[in-house]
């Protein structure tokens, strides 16, 4: 299926505000890669979505948001066929908080939920109202205290040509048993120079990338109606559950009947 194309962009250019808010239902959609002249917040709502830097894949699913500072090359992408892409774009350039300078996926709070939700009501194509412009700026005074759960469900990338055929081969088979002995066998090198390799060109242990990559799939399986986590923790390639269990509130903070009941 081809992705429908979301111009971030045009929409940050058309509306000439400090400050300013865009809500979309999207289904399968990609921006082109990008970056802004503001930071941008990113809500995930109904859905999964895969944000893209030069060094990570960060997956943003629902009830969590993501920070990118200004600056920052990115591309978004969503396979979820309800989901509500929600983004603020804030003028960072006079804030002083640490939170502000890096990227960081989180889960969102109640309180920070229903503030992004609120932004719906803000007429994009009117200049900003008083009420507006103190509704974003006591948004932006909150926001690194509402981002005080940041989770790791992200995974790194290379532009290395053998890291990518055995990482694609993972993302691949992570229903199945995957050892650096048999990708050995399979890509003609030794297991040592595979750990070698994830542990240089990654800067994570082969063991680390493909738990990280278990659960984001777990996530991105657990956030669509009608599974349940036994059936998620078979297809992510776990024989145990308690193992699962222990492994995704690892990544995640919660475990994965808690993240259903979110």
């Amino acid at each position: 299926m081809k992705y429908k194309p979301i111009n971030c962009e045009a929409s940050v250019k058309i509306y000439n505000k400090k400050d300013c808010a865009y809500h979309a239902v999207l289904g399968w959609s990609s921006t082109e890669w990008h970056k802004h002249k503001k930071g941008q917040l990113i809500y995930a709502d109904h859905g999964i979505m895969r944000l893209y830097t030069k060094e990570k894949v960060w997956y943003i699913p629902s009830w969590h948001a993501a920070w990118i500072p200004t600056g920052i090359e990115h591309r978004v992408v969503t396979e979820s066929v309800n989901l509500l892409f929600r983004t603020l774009y804030l003028d960072d350039s006079l804030l002083k908080d640490k939170f502000y300078k890096k990227l960081s996926v989180f889960y969102a709070p109640p309180l920070l939920r229903e503030m992004i939700l609120y932004t719906e009501k803000f007429n994009l194509s009117s200049p900003a109202t008083a009420h507006e412009k103190t509704f974003l700026e006591s948004l932006k005074l909150l926001l690194p205290e509402q981002a005080r759960n940041p989770i790791q469900l992200h995974l790194p990338s290379s532009e290395h040509p053998r890291i990518q055929e055995i990482t694609d081969y993972i993302l691949s088979h992570l229903d199945e048993t995957v050892s650096a002995p048999q990708l050995g066998l399979k890509f003609g090198i030794s297991s040592r120079t595979i750990l070698r390799l994830f542990q240089k060109q990654m800067g994570v242990s082969f063991a680390q990338y493909l738990k990280q990559a278990r659960i984001a799939r777990a996530v991105e399986l657990l956030v669509k109606p009608g599974k349940n986590v036994s059936e998620v923790a078979w297809e992510v390639g776990y024989e145990s559950l308690p193992t699962f269990s222990n492994n995704f509130k690892e990544v995640m903070g919660v475990r994965p009947n808690l993240f259903l009941q979110k």
